[in-house]
């Protein structure tokens, strides 16, 4: 999406950038017209469980992304990384 924003206002964008955003679109359509893919049975999903701890996953990553920089600057970083690696 950031690729795609920065070709539209005609900024520039780095090769790699580029490669990277091929590889996964790519990836992508591989993954969606997958013809071999199995359905799921409904009746063996536990999504009430997958959508809590994706949601608790995105508060706990956006509380670190806007309380990085303060953490940061009160500790060492290998200490905040190895804090953040411990406990996500």
């Amino acid at each position: 999406m950031i690729v795609l924003y920065s070709l539209l206002r005609g900024l520039d964008v780095h090769k790699y950038e580029m490669f990277g955003t091929g590889i996964s679109f790519i990836g992508c359509l591989i993954t969606v017209l997958d013809v071999n893919a199995k359905k799921v049975d409904p009746s063996q999903q536990n999504i009430l469980l997958g959508d809590i701890i994706g949601f608790f996953g995105g508060v706990s990553s956006a509380l670190y992304y806007t309380h990085n920089k303060k953490i940061v600057s009160q500790m060492p970083p290998l200490l905040a990384i190895s804090i953040v690696m411990t406990f996500s």
